[in-house]
């Protein structure tokens, strides 16, 4: 049983394998200026088992990671949210989509199963290409 639960948590742990995520927002938006790319940023917590759910399913889905990969990545803990002045974080996950400038753009708080994730995305692709 312990090899099997080993085996497991082996596997969870290249969840999202796929995705390079960075932990420092400042430094990420430096990047985001240079590549010209938007900022897509997960706040999370420990304890939260929406953030593990999402993580372990939404984000792990291939479809998914193709459309993040086009974002820099951040993954920041709610407790450092003040750090990076982001707004108030009433719930966790918060998910922000933000400009090079850090200006926010979406934000959404709870969990998204695949296709609504999708959707949230595609809005956003939408509506930057109108604004060009």
């Amino acid at each position: 049983m312990k090899k099997i639960l080993m085996i497991i948590a082996f596997v969870l742990s290249f969840a999202n394998a796929d995705l390079a995520w960075r932990s420092d927002l400042n430094k990420a938006a430096i990047e985001a200026k240079q590549s010209k790319k938007n900022l897509f940023v997960l706040v999370e917590s420990n304890h939260c088992r929406w953030c593990k759910l999402l993580k372990e399913t939404t984000l792990s889905d291939p479809k998914i990671q193709a459309k993040l990969n086009k974002f820099i990545l951040v993954k920041t803990m709610r407790e450092d949210s003040a750090k990076y002045a982001l707004p108030p974080i009433i719930g966790v996950p918060t998910m922000l989509i933000m400009t090079p400038d850090r200006k926010i753009i979406e934000q959404g708080v709870g969990y998204l199963e695949s296709e609504d994730m999708h959707e949230v995305i595609n809005k956003f692709n939408t509506r930057a290409k109108s604004k060009k």
